[in-house]
């Protein structure tokens, strides 16, 4: 590393988030991401920001040892997730019953997604036309999926080509991860696969991501919990989302069709990611 890079803050599946200079970071893709990959998602973060969309400043695209990336402000604070398995983690320091952990963190855990669900309605007031829609996103990652047949690509492009058109800016990745609380602000973060769409994106996004993730590195009492009650956590979701709005959730099961077979495996599993292909080709309902 050279002397603007300080420790390692995050790894995900594309990148590694490192410190970078002063009040800065350096989010560096993987060696397999190309310099056309990333500065595709330079230009979307930057359209983003100078917007107005409440995105990290950008600051340059960047070469460091064979890997291309983005330097952009830092935003200060702890995700969600950060301040949930911190608190799980104290508890358990602590010696509390499991019973007592679990009841606490569920309390966190239903702020939380109350606060999503306000800080994404709060997002999709910005109306705006960006350089990349949904339409266009669904449309090429659908006729680049080996996946499917013909057949199967035709009736997915015929989906793609109904659904309404919005100029509402959405995030695209609306996870634990993603928010972060400072002070009395909740700030978002990792605004790549930001587009212009409708709302449904980002509420589709995070109801697939709770159906189909499972948390890592809590306790088995802690995981049974939470797997047990996802449908209760997405319901909570949907119920905030739809109290600060007059959205129409009615056409969602299209969107969760959509969403994942578009883009691949990115958001759930193979066997998951399996069942929705076979929804497509016998017709039948997910919802």
């Amino acid at each position: 590393m050279n002397n603007d890079f300080g420790k390692l803050l995050a790894s995900g599946t594309a990148s590694d988030v490192y410190e970078y200079g002063s009040d800065k970071v350096c989010k560096l893709y993987l060696a397999q991401y190309n310099f056309d990959m990333v500065e595709w998602e330079y230009k979307k973060i930057l359209e983003a920001y100078k917007i107005g969309i409440p995105a990290p400043k950008i600051y340059e695209l960047i070469e460091h040892e064979g890997r291309f990336g983005i330097v952009m402000e830092r935003f200060y604070g702890k995700t969600f997730n950060e301040i949930l398995f911190g608190h799980i983690q104290a508890n358990i320091k602590q010696g509390n019953s499991m019973q007592k952990i679990i009841e606490s963190a569920y309390e966190i855990f239903i702020k939380q997604i109350k606060d999503i669900a306000n800080k994404l309605f709060e997002v999709h007031q910005i109306k705006c036309k960006l350089f990349y829609t949904v339409k266009e996103c669904f449309t090429n990652n659908c006729r680049y999926n080996n996946s499917l047949s013909p057949n199967e690509k035709d009736m997915i492009f015929k989906l793609i080509e109904d659904l309404p058109d919005s100029d509402s800016v959405c995030h695209g990745d609306p996870n634990l991860t993603n928010f972060i609380y400072h002070n009395d602000k909740i700030l978002i973060v990792d605004w790549a696969n930001c587009l212009q769409s409708s709302p449904l994106y980002d509420i589709t996004n995070h109801v697939l991501g709770t159906a189909y993730s499972n948390p890592t590195g809590m306790p088995d009492e802690m995981i049974r919990f939470y797997s047990a009650h996802k449908n209760d956590f997405i319901k909570i979701f949907l119920d905030e989302y739809v109290k600060l709005s007059d959205i129409d959730l009615s056409d969602i099961e299209r969107w969760i069709i959509l969403l994942p077979v578009s883009r691949g495996s990115n958001i759930i599993g193979k066997k998951e990611r399996q069942r929705l292909l076979d929804v497509i080709r016998d017709g039948s309902h997910i919802l």
